[in-house]
Formats: C-alpha cells, sequence, structure tokens
C-alpha cells in the first residue's frame, strides 16, 4: 500500500472516533508494513551454471534490486568456502588476483569475474546477501580436453572363430568425464552390457571402458576403434583403434554366378574365392572331375573358347581344414551367317528376268530365333531363303540376311544378338531420265557450272553427253560442264544426254541466261553545277547506262526520290538493244508538269541524282550507278515575316532579327521612318550565315519610349530586293490564335489545329474552350498547335474555340469553329421481357463488347415521375441473360446497350412491360356453378332463336329493296356498365398516350368503335371512327347510371380494304382469317394480342361479338387493333367481330 491508502485508513478510523492510543499503534503497524514491502530487496540477476574452457575467463552474475536503499552485503562462496565479502577478499587466504568483483553499481552489482581458469577453479559458486533469505548457487564447469585415447585387448594371433576377447579403452585428463564410443569398421556399436563405463575418480583422472566380444570369421582384420569426447571436443574426438585377428579353415565360393555362362571370345576370369586364416596352403582345379595342374584360385581365359564348357571344381587347403566347390561353365555366341549361292565380292549379277536364290545358313548358342532377309530395311521374307523366280531391275540392290538370339551371360542384363551378312543383287537395264540442276543466272565474266545428275544410270553405268541447242561446240563428256568466264554469247539452251551399251535415255535441258551488270555509258550527259533562273523553261536532266536486264533509271531530289506523277516532274526513259542481249537505258528529269504555273521555280535549288540499277546491283555491282548534279536556282531574297513583332520591356535589350533565303547572296540595309540606320552606342549590327540563310540582327540596348515603332529590313541582291517591316512594341497580352481547324472527327473525339498568334514577349500556352448544349468547358493543353479532344458523345454538336495566355493574361478567342461529330450505331437489346412476379428482367445479346444498361420510371425529389438507373451498366454475355430487379412495384422498365467503355453513351432505349400472372381462384360453390351454366344455357337458347328470327325478318327485309341508311336503328339499352381500366393491365406503355385505355362503349357519343353486323356487302364488319376527344367526360371517369348522352349517328357504310385485301404478302388469307388460325394454333383467342393474360373473354352485354379481357385496355399488340397506328396503314382502331 502507499502513503495515500494510509491517509484513507486514518480518515475512516477518525469518523469512527477510536481511541487515540488505538490509533497511534494501527498507524505505527501499517506504516512500518508498508514500508517493509516498499523496501525488500530481490534478485536482479541471479548467478547462472556455466561450463568455460581452461585458460578462458568467465563472470558469474550476483545483481539485487535495493528499493530501500539500505546497505547490501554479499558474500561470495566456492565450494562452501567464503571467498569474497563484497568487493573485497573474505580473507587474505582467499585473496586471488585472477578474481574481482564486477558490475555498473557498486552498491547492488556484485558479479564474480574469473580469468584464466584452471582446473582449481571447477566447483559450485553461491552469492549470498547477508540479513535476507536471497542465495544462489553456480556451478562453473572448467572444460579441458580428454587426454589420448588408448586400446588394449588380450586378443592373440592363435584366437580362433566362437572366441572371447577384451578391448579396453582409456584416456587421461578432461573434465567434465569425457563419454567412449566403440565403433567395428567405423560403424558404431551400440551399448549394451558388453560394454562397461568407469568414469575419472577424481578431477582430470582416467575414464575406461571395456568392450568384450565374440570373435567370428567376419571379424578377421576388422578395426576395432573408441572415440573419447567431451565439450572441449564433440566434433575432434581423440580416436584409438585396432585390428582382430580370427583363424578359421578355408571357405571356398563361386561368387553369385553359378552356372557361370560367358560369351565366345571374350577375355574372362574363373575365380574360386578362398577365404581362410592362416593362409591357404594350396589351391586344386579339376575340369569335368579331371586334374589340370593350376594351383592358384584365379584362371583367366583368353579367349573363351568353346571347349571350356564343363563343370570346374576348386579344391583349397590350409592348417586348420580344407574345402572345395564346383562350378558349371556355359558358353554362348551370336548367330554365325554364311550364304550359299553367292559369288565374289557378295556380289550376283544376274539379267532381267533370270531365276534367283540365296540360301542364308545359320550357327548359334542358343539358337537363332529369328532369321530374315531385308533390302534396304524393308523385310523381304522371313525364312533362311530368298527366291525371286523372275527378277526385274526394281529387284536390284543390296539385301541382307539377318539373324537373331539372346545371350544370356552372367554379370550382364539378357542381350539380343543380331548378326548379318549382305548380298548384293545387280540387274542390268539402261539409264533413266538426264536432270540439268537449276542454274543461278549469271554475270559476264563468272564461270558456268552445270551439272547432270541422272536418277537411274542403269547398268551398266551410262556415261553423260554435252551439247548446247542450236551450236556446233564440243564439250567434253561427264556430269560437269564448266566455263571459266562467261560472255553474252554463252547465252542459250545446253542439253545432257546419258548412254550405256543397253541405249541411251531421255535427255535433260536448261536455259542459261547471262546478265551484264549496269554501267554509265561514255556518252553520259549529266551535267556538273549549273546556275538557272526563276521562270527558265526547257530544262532537263539525263543520264544513260547499259545492262542486262534493262537498268531501271530513278531520280532523287536531295536525297528523296521524286515521284512520277506529272506533277512537278516529268520522268521517261528510252530503251534500245545492243550487242544481241544488252539494253541501252536513257533517262529523262524534265522540269514540267501539271502544277508547275512557270519553268524554273525557287524550290528547285536542289542536289539532283541520277541512280541506275537492276537486280545484279545490290547483290553483285556493289550498289546503284549514282550520278548527281547541283542546281543552283537564282531568285530575288525571301524575308521570313513571322517574326514581325517583337516585345521588350522597357530599359532592356531588344533583337530584330531579319532573314533571308536568296540566291545569290544579299545585302542587308535598316530603315527607320524612311531613314537609314546606322550603329551607335545603343544600335548594333551582326549577320550570320548557314543551311542557305542569311541573318542580320539589329540589336537596341536600354530601349526607351522612343525606340519603339516599325522598322524596315531590306535585303538586296542582283535578282531584286525584298524588305520587311518588323514592329517593335511593350510586351503584352497574345494575340489570337488563327486558322483554327479540324483535322479529324470521330463520334468520340476531335483533332483541332490551329496558328499561334504573338505571343507577346512572354511563352505562350493555349485554351481550348468547347461549349454544347451541356455548357462551357476549359480544356488547358500547354504550348502545342494540335490536340486531339477525346470523351465526346456522337452525333453531338459542340463549337471549339482557342486563346493563348502568357504571364500577363489571356489574349483574346479565335473564331469559333462548329464540329458535329460522326454517328454511332449501339444495337438496342433484343426480345426483352419482364416478369413482374418475380422481378427478373431477361433479353438477349449477339454482342460482348457492350453493357446493359436498365432504368425504371420513379419519382424524384420533387415528385416528378422520370427514369432512373435501376442496375450499374454490367456486360453481358452472348446469349440469354437476366438481371433481377430489386423494386417489386416496378410496372415497366426500359433497357439500352451501352459501350462497355463509355457506359455513358447508349442505343436506343426499349421500354418492356411487366407481366404478372392473376393468382386468384373462384371461391364460388360448385353447386352455384351448375346453376350459373343451366341458366347461361337457357338465355343461350332464347338469343339464338331471337337471332333466327332477326335473320328471317332482314332476309324479308331485303327481299323489299335496298338499304336506305344502314347505320340507322334503335338505340340499344345496356344494363351494365363495361369492365373498367385496371391499373398495370397489359399494355401499360408509358411511352404511349393512354388517352385509348378506357373506352365507355355504353356512350353512344363516344364514336369509339362500333360495329354491326350485315348480311349484305361480302359480310364485311363495318368500323367506325373513334373520336378520342369524346371518350371521357370532364370529371375523367366513364358516365354510368342515370347519364344518357345523345347518340352520335354512324358514318354511312364505306367498305374498308385496307385490312382486308387478300393479296401475295399473306398468301390469300384476310386479317380475320390469320387471327382466327393464330387463334387454332396457339389454343386461346388472344394469340393475336401482344401480353394479353390468358384468362376467359368478356362479352360486352351491349355489344355481341366484342371480347375485351378484364384488366385490359382497348390497344393490342399486333395487328387486331391500333392505339399507335402503323404509319404504312390508314390511322383507325379496329376491333374484330366474331358472329
Amino acid at each position: 500500500m502507499g502513503e495515500r491508502k494510509i491517509a484513507q485508513i486514518l480518515r475512516r478510523t477518525l469518523r469512527k472516533r477510536m481511541a487515540g492510543w488505538m490509533y497511534a499503534a494501527i498507524f505505527t503497524t501499517l506504516f512500518m508494513c508498508v514500508h517493509a514491502q516498499d523496501t525488500t530487496a530481490s534478485w536482479k540477476q541471479m548467478p547462472t551454471a556455466q561450463a568455460v574452457n581452461k585458460g578462458g575467463d568467465v563472470t558469474l552474475s550476483c545483481e539485487i534490486n535495493n528499493p530501500g536503499q539500505f546497505q547490501i552485503n554479499v558474500i561470495w562462496s566456492f565450494n562452501g568456502k567464503s571467498i569474497t565479502f563484497n568487493r573485497n577478499p573474505f580473507s587474505p587466504s582467499t585473496s586471488d588476483p585472477r578474481r574481482s568483483i564486477v558490475g555498473a553499481n557498486v552498491e547492488t552489482d556484485f558479479n564474480l569475474r574469473i580469468t584464466n581458469l584452471s582446473l582449481v577453479d571447477n566447483g559450485v559458486y553461491s552469492c549470498q546477501v547477508q540479513g535476507t533469505d536471497l542465495t544462489a548457487d553456480a556451478k562453473l564447469t572448467v572444460v579441458v580436453v580428454p587426454g589420448t585415447a588408448v586400446i588394449t585387448t588380450n586378443n592373440s594371433g592363435t584366437s580362433k572363430e566362437g572366441d572371447t576377447v577384451f578391448f579396453n579403452c582409456s584416456s587421461f585428463g578432461g573434465n567434465p568425464p569425457p563419454t567412449i564410443s566403440w565403433f567395428r569398421d567405423n560403424e558404431p556399436i551400440q551399448p549394451s552390457s558388453d560394454i562397461q563405463y568407469s568414469p575419472a575418480a577424481e578431477l582430470g583422472g582416467s575414464t575406461s571402458s571395456k568392450l568384450s566380444w565374440r570373435l567370428r570369421r567376419a571379424d578377421n582384420e576388422k578395426m576395432f576403434a573408441c572415440r573419447v569426447s567431451n565439450q572441449a571436443n564433440p566434433s575432434t574426438p581423440r580416436t584409438a583403434n585396432t585390428a582382430a585377428n580370427v583363424q578359421f579353415a578355408p571357405v571356398v565360393n563361386f561368387g553369385p554366378y553359378n552356372p557361370l555362362i560367358l560369351r565366345e571370345g571374350a577375355t574372362e576370369q574363373v575365380a574360386c574365392t578362398v577365404e581362410a586364416n592362416p593362409q591357404v596352403t594350396s589351391v586344386e582345379w579339376l575340369i569335368d572331375g579331371v586334374s589340370i595342374g593350376n594351383t592358384r584360385s584365379v584362371r583367366l581365359l583368353d579367349p573363351v573358347r568353346l571347349t571350356d564348357r564343363g563343370q570346374h571344381t576348386c579344391i583349397a587347403r590350409n592348417i586348420i581344414g580344407s574345402s572345395n566347390a564346383t562350378l558349371t561353365l556355359d558358353v554362348q555366341y551370336p548367330p554365325k551367317i554364311e550364304i550359299i549361292n553367292i559369288q565374289e565380292g557378295n556380289r550376283l549379277t544376274v539379267n532381267e528376268s533370270s531365276r534367283v536364290n540365296l540360301t542364308c545358313s545359320v550357327r548359334a548358342n542358343p539358337p537363332a530365333t529369328e532369321i530374315v532377309w531385308r533390302k534396304n530395311g524393308t523385310l523381304q521374307v522371313a525364312q533362311p531363303a530368298l527366291i525371286f523366280q523372275t527378277v526385274t531391275r526394281n529387284r536390284a540392290g543390296m539385301y541382307r540376311c539377318t539373324a537373331k538370339n539372346t545371350l544370356t551371360l552372367s554379370k550382364r542384363s539378357p542381350e539380343v544378338q543380331e548378326s548379318s551378312k549382305p548380298a548384293e543383287l545387280v540387274v542390268q537395264y539402261r539409264p533413266g531420265r538426264a536432270v540439268i540442276n537449276a542454274h543461278p543466272e549469271v554475270v559476264i565474266g563468272d564461270p558456268i557450272n552445270l551439272k547432270c545428275t541422272v536418277g537411274d544410270k542403269g547398268i551398266p553405268e551410262a556415261q553423260l553427253f554435252w551439247e548446247r541447242v542450236g551450236s556446233t561446240t564440243q564439250y567434253s563428256p561427264g556430269e560437269d560442264l564448266n566455263i571459266p568466264r562467261a560472255a553474252l554469247d554463252d547465252n542459250g539452251s545446253y542439253r545432257c544426254t546419258p548412254k550405256n551399251k543397253l541405249g541411251r535415255g531421255p535427255h535433260g535441258e536448261i536455259s542459261v541466261g547471262v546478265n551484264e551488270i549496269p554501267t554509265w555509258l561514255q556518252q553520259n550527259s549529266i551535267f556538273p553545277a549549273r546556275s538557272v533562273s526563276v521562270g527558265d523553261v526547257g530544262i532537263r536532266l539525263a543520264c544513260r547506262a547499259r545492262g542486262k536486264p534493262a537498268p531501271n533509271i530513278e531520280w532523287l531530289k536531295n536525297g528523296v526520290p521524286i515521284e512520277n506523277n506529272g506533277e512537278l516532274f516529268t520522268i521517261r526513259t528510252e530503251e534500245k538493244i545492243i550487242d544481241t542481249y544488252s539494253y541501252n537505258v536513257t533517262g529523262y528529269l524534265e522540269f514540267r508538269g501539271t502544277q508547275r504555273l512557270t519553268g524554273i521555280q525557287v524550290d528547285d535549288t536542289a542536289n539532283y541524282t541520277c541512280l541506275g540499277s537492276n537486280h545484279l546491283s545490290e547483290s553483285r555491282g556493289g550498289g546503284k550507278l549514282s550520278s548527281s548534279v547541283e542546281l543552283l536556282v537564282r531568285y530575288a531574297p525571301m524575308l521570313d515575316r513571322t517574326q514581325d513583332k517583337v516585345a521588350v520591356d522597357m530599359n532592356q535589350t531588344a533583337s530584330l532579327v531579319c532573314q533571308s533565303q536568296a540566291y545569290p547572296a544579299v545585302t542587308f540595309r535598316w530603315i527607320r521612318a524612311g531613314q537609314p540606320i546606322t550603329a551607335d552606342g545603343r544600335r548594333s549590327f551582326s549577320e550570320s550565315s548557314g543551311a542557305g540563310l542569311q541573318t542580320s540582327t539589329l540589336t537596341i540596348t536600354r530601349v526607351s519610349q522612343g525606340d519603339l515603332g516599325n522598322y524596315s529590313c531590306i535585303a538586296t541582291n542582283p535578282v531584286g530586293e525584298t524588305t520587311v517591316n518588323i514592329d517593335l512594341t511593350v510586351r503584352r497580352q497574345p494575340d489570337a490564335p488563327t486558322n483554327l481547324r479540324v483535322r479529324e472527327n470521330t463520334w468520340d473525339s476531335v483533332l483541332l489545329e490551329w496558328t499561334p498568334g504573338f505571343n507577346g514577349g512572354y511563352d505562350q500556352t493555349f485554351v481550348i474552350v468547347k461549349t454544347n448544349s451541356s455548357g462551357k468547358e476549359e480544356i488547358q493543353v500547354g504550348f502545342v498547335m494540335q490536340y486531339n479532344i477525346t470523351g465526346l458523345f456522337p452525333d453531338t454538336s459542340y463549337t471549339f474555340q482557342v486563346y493563348g495566355k502568357n504571364a500577363l493574361k489571356a489574349g483574346d478567342y479565335s473564331q469559333g469553329v462548329p464540329v458535329r461529330t460522326a454517328a454511332l450505331y449501339v444495337p438496342p437489346a433484343s426480345d426483352a421481357t419482364f416478369n413482374g412476379e418475380t422481378g427478373t428482367l431477361q433479353f438477349k445479346s449477339q454482342y460482348d463488347q457492350y453493357c446493359i444498361r436498365v432504368e425504371i420510371e420513379k419519382k424524384n425529389a420533387e415528385g416528378v415521375l422520370e427514369w432512373q438507373e435501376a442496375t450499374p451498366c454490367a456486360p453481358p454475355t452472348v446469349g440469354d441473360n437476366s438481371i433481377k430487379i430489386q423494386d417489386s412495384t416496378v410496372s415497366s422498365l426500359r433497357v439500352a446497350l451501352c459501350l462497355t467503355s463509355r457506359p455513358e453513351v447508349c442505343g436506343a432505349f426499349s421500354v418492356v412491360n411487366a407481366t404478372r400472372v392473376d393468382t386468384t381462384k373462384s371461391d364460388i360453390p360448385i353447386e352455384v356453378v351448375g346453376i350459373i351454366a343451366g341458366v347461361c344455357g337457357g338465355v343461350l337458347l332464347i338469343l339464338v332463336i331471337i337471332l333466327i328470327v332477326c335473320c328471317c325478318r332482314k332476309k324479308k327485309a331485303g327481299e323489299k329493296g335496298p338499304l336506305e341508311n344502314e347505320n340507322r336503328g334503335p338505340r340499344p339499352q345496356f344494363d351494365h356498365h363495361p369492365p373498367s381500366y385496371v391499373s398495370g393491365g397489359g399494355f401499360d406503355n408509358p411511352a404511349v398516350d393512354r388517352s385509348l385505355d378506357v373506352v365507355d362503349f355504353d356512350d353512344p357519343a363516344s364514336t369509339g368503335v362500333f360495329a354491326t353486323h350485315t348480311s349484305g356487302m361480302n359480310g364485311n364488319v363495318q368500323y367506325g371512327s373513334l373520336d378520342r376527344n369524346k371518350m371521357r367526360p370532364a370529371n375523367g371517369h366513364v358516365n354510368h347510371g342515370n347519364h344518357s348522352p345523345d347518340w352520335q349517328k354512324p358514318p354511312p357504310y364505306t367498305p374498308d380494304t385496307s385490312y382486308e385485301v387478300q393479296n401475295a404478302f399473306n398468301n390469300g388469307l384476310d386479317e380475320h382469317e390469320m387471327n382466327r388460325r393464330n387463334m387454332e394454333r396457339s389454343g386461346h383467342p388472344y394469340y393475336n394480342m401482344q401480353n394479353m393474360p390468358n384468362k376467359s373473354p368478356l362479352i360486352h352485354p351491349g355489344m355481341n361479338g366484342i371480347q375485351k379481357p378484364d384488366g385490359m385496355s382497348v390497344r393490342s399488340g399486333h395487328e387486331s387493333g391500333y392505339s399507335t397506328p402503323d404509319p404504312n396503314k390508314p390511322k383507325k382502331v379496329i376491333y374484330e367481330v366474331i358472329v
């Protein structure tokens, strides 16, 4: 506890009004406890055991925590005897200069340091703090390397197999006592009762280990070793060893191979392995029971013969006894082949159609498993005899008889041996066709080397004879025809013909072309450097070259090829044959063309080069022929007018630069206000020239207001004189850029280019101003004169302007350039449907570079309906796709495909209405349904009777005369209201006017769709017009109840053929017939109406035959009725009347 806690206890005690003596006692006790707890000494670092090599140094830790700051007395003891007290020896007898007390804090750190350790320092050290219970021991081990290991044994030279011997290993010294391990032939002997370990009885004494071992024959000459080690030499133990000597009778064996199988002709040894101690006194060999007098254990067979086969016995003896072993020896050899009926040299020469019999005789051990005849590696027969009853030339060739067996030799894996012997069959016949190798084109002076080959030279081999077609020149026969140096006269066709004693074969023929590398003709008239004047006409350059093939002439202007397009130059060539085979070509460069208004122009000054070449120029001629001329055009000075303004600050230096291009050279003059300018203290002139330009610079220092104004630079040469005006002004804002134009226009980018205005004396940068219906945007482009604006929208109008700005301020705008980006077609999302029950939008996509954008119609913060994005634009996959819409109140949505790279760029939106399934079920009992069905049947019977009566009356009326007014008749009485419009029905398309969604058929003033059935007019249904302005009353509701509007008279009948015409496009079917067939195929009568639910139709009581399903507007999907008419058809609403 602390003093604060003591004070709290005292206050509580005082509040209890304890007696003064008791308070004093408690306070004293608590104070002493707290003080004792806070001042008790403790270990900071205890001494720990250590092992240090002899001669090393060690520090034993003893550090105390002393929070009470009282006097600490520490005593170090060695093996129970005190050696130090605090930092001093405990007594004079314990003083040792190698010991010292060290530590950073002399009050609490009493670490014992001992240097130059020896064995006398080995023992237990104790650190004790007087007056406390703090005492700790630490063992110090002075590590000493063990002494030399020594092995002694009672094993003598007369020990026999089965005797027990002893090996004793000892080592003197070593601390801690070493361990002793035993090994036999470097293999460790595991500890057991046969090993007795005796550690040193005293420090640094002798440690020993005794091994008891029963001798075996295998122990003979084996090395027994001991290894002595401790902490001082764990990786370099002391080692001693001794060899065992065991006497035993001979043991004879022939190793793992018995019988022993050897290969004939090999050099092998037959050895009987004899193991004995002492050594054998004699060895004897027997073959098939007969002694051969050999006294060695190893017999050399060089080579192995077939006569070596048999039983080989080896007998060995020594002073202990004798033994023997027998080996079965077999000799194997590969197949040995001999061909019968072969002629000398393994060749058989026959004539065509003769009989051939070649027989292969084979000897082998083991016997041959396969004997075959092959020709060029192809199997002919698998038997010893090869017979041709009638040999043909294609049978000629090298045949080989091959025999195989498998040698199962000892010491080896089975070896398949194959022996073969050739036999050449020669069949004589005439030579085949000669072929001359394809020969490259040669150049005059090259050698011509032709080689003639014959695929089948015949038997005997044919000779080859050469000739040149149309020439009597004789050539030496042979495969090669060599002409050392080709000339133009060597052009022609060469023929090679093979011949032997049986006749000649078809000849070979090749055409040899001798070409000529282009060279300039002496009459080459391209002239040296010369000068002409602007406007000169009739100037042309010419060069002439010869070669074969004809050289191609090219013209260069300053190293750039001149196009022969007839605009500025006219290039033409003339060609003729010389020396029978060569061509003389003349090339002309004429300074005339369709875009050359005069003759010579200023920019005709250049170096003109004529190049002559054919395909040999690069490969053989070292490159194209080249001849050049420098054409200099004399013209009046042309001055640079782009630096017509120079801006400078007052008291600064201005440099007015006048740059001229002219020939000959010009002289410069500077004037101002009609007066020549001369050099003075503030004005100086300098001139320079290079790259065809001359420059004069007027420098004015400490510019003042009077120096501002216009300066004229005049350049003069013999041809003429030119003046340029330079305006010196103060620094200001940049001038407006000029010549702003569009270089390229795509659907999402526009490349602009402009000419910078005067920069006002400072570096300027440019800003592009983009304006469209969305507003204005500025684009910082730096100092460029061309910039590509990206991220635009397709088929959108923009206006672009540019202005410059410098360190002072922005300059004026350039003129605006209107641009309309290119259109971009993005296909619509096809076959989209939306299931309102599950909230699933399904659609098909044929593209993977677009994403799908889905929007739903919702109210914004102001309560206005607008299209809002429902899901992020996600890439669809090719084929069927589906998207889940989480909002269950959505009745319609619209979709579009957008660019994946730019989701804001979309194609046309398609509106998709939700489809919902009416899951309501009737609760009417079956009995009531039966009663209703019966009543309906009776009513239906009555209606049929009435219908028959009406038909009869109409028929009679028709007999009396034509109808006077088809549309007049008694007004029908309606006792029921038509079904009301249900929100969310099948045609709830917000993109379509809903004014036709509800029609009151009880209101005759609506002039809506009505129909009457007539017995005439080809049985067609009459269609009335729909007055949309009278469909609804002012209150927005349908008139019912007591409302009795006036009927509008139906219009006079006019046959409508716009939908009922039978033609080739509907295969002769009118629309009513097509709808009927659709109904039969789909199974319900609403097949022809888009998004029509599968419900029973409701028959309007006042209009028999007009069907209008519950919850549906009068608009239909295909062509059964139109709220938005097809523009290709008359705009009327049509309903189908079923009779």
